[in-house]
């Protein structure tokens, strides 16, 4: 039978070892664990277990709830300040958001702000009162990035934005797309004078072989 979900696999496994015409004794934790282990072992030790892929994630600002639409007053790059709680955050964007409407994106945010409490902006001079949450820390702030359960493991982390160019040999853009690139080369070669083949043109007659290649 095809198995679909983990639930069917234990069951298999039961099937295998007898059940229901021998009791198997293990629980539930058990046969999780036993599960795991096994498909831990076919994912180190099985030429398809693990497969290496490119994957993309956005380092999402955090965002700071306003009771008011005035997100987009405050200056970029500039400090908010919590006048109740003195935390403070940078005022930042990200590839496609921007602050707007209630939600003010942020980056560097230090201390803890409080709901109800009143922002001011250090250069904008702009202010606003916190929502609920005050805060939803992105990962910039949290300094980790959540995978989904299939990644077994992460070996290196690539700066990867809009702004690269492909012009360049070492641009990254570049280099991942070589693994698309189909390359094949020709050459043609032309004998105007050898052993075999001999000639009147003046020419060539300093020469016992002459021949071209053009690549």
């Amino acid at each position: 039978m095809a198995v679909a979900s983990r639930d069917q696999l234990k069951q298999y496994c039961l099937r295998a070892l007898g059940h229901p015409v021998v009791e198997i004794n293990a629980d539930e934790d058990q046969l999780e664990d036993r599960l795991d282990e096994a498909l831990e072992y076919w994912r180190v030790y099985h030429p398809d277990g693990i497969e290496k892929v490119y994957t993309k994630f956005n380092i999402s600002a955090s965002e700071i709830k306003l009771t008011t639409s005035v997100a987009a007053n405050f200056a970029l790059a500039e400090i908010v300040v919590g006048g109740t709680s003195g935390a403070r955050a940078k005022v930042q964007r990200e590839t496609t958001r921007v602050s707007t409407g209630t939600t003010l994106l942020v980056t560097h945010v230090e201390g803890t702000f409080v709901t109800g409490e009143t922002i001011t902006g250090a250069s904008s001079g702009v202010t606003a009162v916190l929502g609920t949450p005050a805060v939803t820390l992105g990962v910039w702030d949290n300094k980790y990035i959540t995978t989904p359960d299939l990644v077994y493991g992460i070996t290196r982390i690539l700066p990867f934005s809009q702004a690269s160019s492909s012009k360049s040999l070492f641009d990254l853009q570049y280099q991942l797309r070589l693994n698309d690139y189909r390359r094949a080369d020709a050459g043609f070669s032309y004998v105007f004078k050898d052993e075999r083949l001999l000639s009147s043109k003046k020419w060539l007659k300093p020469f016992n072989e002459f021949s071209s290649l053009i690549l």
